[in-house]
């Protein structure tokens, strides 16, 4: 049989004293009988923080596969605008080639801000959604007020801001 040294054996039963004491006293002072009496821990619970909030996402810019996702959102909605209201009604497609203008402002921008260098990388991203891309092309080309709209001045200024040069002032 070992031996433990005298002095380990005062260590361990000191700290068992003092568990066994705090936990006791800590029982002993409850106002609550259901603990009276109950060995409980001295430790108090810690309250948890919750997590922190998610990182913004990075500028659109700086993340190609949202802005490839964007940018066939944006010609979507571009082909939705000349597709609707029918073929007669340039001043209405022109308002609405403005309001997705105005509703994908975070994507001209994106473009815009384009370093030569970034573009390369932009562009890598967006030929992954070429078909998505060229679907949207095809409707908005197809789409009755491209032939009716033709020379109207409002339309044409209109559609050259939403597919044009995507990085012309707004």
């Amino acid at each position: 049989m070992r031996r433990w040294p005298s002095h380990a054996l005062a260590l361990v039963a000191g700290v068992a004293a003092s568990c066994a004491t705090s936990s006791q006293l800590v029982a002993a002072q409850s106002n609550d009988p259901a603990r009276a009496g109950r060995v409980t821990s001295a430790t108090p619970a810690v309250p948890r923080q919750p997590p922190p909030p998610p990182a913004p996402p990075p500028p659109l810019d700086r993340d190609p596969p949202r802005f490839a996702a964007r940018a066939v959102a944006t010609l979507q909605a571009v082909a939705a605008a000349v597709a609707s209201g029918g073929s007669s009604d340039c001043a209405g497609a022109a308002t609405r080639l403005d309001a997705v203008r105005d509703q994908f402002a975070d994507f001209y921008a994106a473009d815009a801000a384009l370093l030569a260098g970034r573009r390369r990388e932009l562009r890598a991203a967006i030929a992954t959604r070429q078909a998505d891309l060229d679907a949207a092309a095809s409707a908005i080309f197809a789409a009755p007020a491209m032939f009716a709209c033709a020379r109207d001045a409002a339309f044409a200024r209109a559609l050259d801001r939403a597919v044009g040069d995507a990085g012309a002032a707004p």
